[in-house]
């Protein structure tokens, strides 16, 4: 045989063979199953399984945050001293609706006050809010930036106390409180994850409300206080069936989901007049 033959020979070789073999020095990608997250009438929350390696000697902190949306927030108080009444309103954007972090030690041993906030990852989201904003209405006058950061905090207040946002408050947990080498510890509420040989894993448990869109998964690879390496992948959280369908008719046809809405709700007294009919005397 030739050398060209056996040069050819040795490429093919090598290019049938490179993808098995292991690429050294580098860790690979993250892993999330299910890749979409159907929500439909009788959804009652999801498990989204997400994996990864680290490489040698690091430590790892997953970062999952759902897009940013636009919500309405209103300021409510005494009208004339008789009626309790929205008084301000605001439009509050750049905030994710949705916020988790896990990490195989304490956030706080590993990174900097500085460097958390930079990677949106502190226990307070001062990281996350430094990319919103508020504004007034359309028509309404502007907001003092005093005014436009309460209604950033206040958002923040609202997302962790219905536990959209789940900052990592302390995420380290020993064998002594019970973890174990290579367990799966993550779960909806943030904490911990394990690492076994520098493979880790966690169930995050979206909640029945999750916000629908594009999930974003960031694992940060930390050694000495330094983010070595980043990797990222992303689920989404769609509707389905009935959901979807009415969302559309919202959506594109209001009028025929205003009709849909108003002869639900006369059957409903229809069924309740049946069930329950008036007494007589």
């Amino acid at each position: 045989m030739g050398k060209l033959h056996r040069a050819c020979l040795v490429l093919l070789l090598a290019l049938l063979l490179a993808p098995t073999l292991p690429c050294f020095g580098q860790a690979p990608g993250v892993t999330v199953s299910p890749q979409t997250v159907l929500v439909d009438v009788n959804f009652v929350g999801a498990d989204v399984a997400i994996s990864g390696v680290a490489p040698a000697g690091a430590q790892a902190i997953v970062k999952v945050t759902a897009a940013p949306v636009t919500v309405k927030l209103a300021k409510k108080g005494p009208v004339l001293g008789l009626f309790w009444m929205t008084t301000e309103q605001a439009l509050v954007e750049g905030m994710p609706a949705y916020f988790a972090v896990f990490s195989s030690q304490s956030v706080d041993g590993l990174l900097s006050p500085d460097e958390q906030v930079r990677l949106a990852l502190d226990s307070n989201c001062v990281g996350l809010m430094s990319n919103a904003h508020a504004q007034a209405p359309s028509g309404s006058a502007a907001l003092t930036p005093a005014e436009a950061r309460v209604y950033v905090e206040s958002l923040r207040d609202m997302y962790i106390k219905t536990a959209k946002y789940v900052p990592c408050q302390s995420c380290h947990r020993s064998q002594a409180q019970g973890g174990a080498p290579g367990g799966m510890t993550g779960t909806a509420s943030g904490g911990s994850l394990a690492l076994d040989e520098g493979r880790w894993q966690l169930r995050l448990r979206l909640p029945t409300d999750a916000p629908l869109g594009q999930y974003q998964v960031t694992a940060y690879y930390v050694q000495a206080g330094t983010v070595v390496d980043t990797r990222e992948a992303n689920f989404d959280v769609q509707k389905t069936g009935l959901v979807a369908m009415l969302g559309s008719l919202a959506t594109d046809s209001a009028p025929v989901y205003a009709v849909l809405s108003l002869g639900v709700v006369m059957l409903v007294g229809l069924g309740i007049g049946a069930v329950f009919p008036k007494a007589r005397h």
